[in-house]
């Protein structure tokens, strides 16, 4: 498989793209989500504003017999929202809690151009989304 900024996998969008998808989600939801909440799952709602295959969205993680790629994909999304300020870290909101930070809701509420356009200063190094 080609990479494509996901791990190789390129049954999934880019990562810019479900991180967009994702901040896009929550702001839609109040600005903050459940991961647990009866009724809603974060990753089915996701994979279907994503237009995810049904092989893509349960497909197994390499070494893992319980937790699909797709939920790490939108794991490793969530991690790094958090890295850009654009989601509070589990230390602010509680386990399970996905709440956004003030940035994080403008990005969310933005009507212009794709989100996550700038550049981040990520782990010790700058990226462009």
């Amino acid at each position: 498989m080609a990479h494509d900024g996901n791990g190789g996998r390129n049954d999934f969008p880019p990562r810019d793209e479900t991180k967009s998808a994702l901040l896009r989600l929550i702001g839609d939801r109040g600005g903050a989500i459940h991961t647990t909440a009866p009724g809603f799952s974060v990753y089915e709602e996701l994979a279907d504003r994503l237009g995810l295959s049904r092989n893509a969205r349960t497909r197994r993680s390499a070494g893992s017999r319980h937790q699909t790629a797709w939920r790490s994909e939108v794991g490793y999304c969530r991690l790094e929202l958090v890295d850009e300020g654009l989601l509070q870290n589990r230390e602010e909101s509680g386990r399970g809690n996905w709440v956004l930070t003030p940035t994080g809701k403008e990005q969310a509420n933005s009507s212009g151009p794709p989100l996550l356009q700038r550049a981040c200063h990520i782990r010790g190094r700058t990226t462009r989304y």
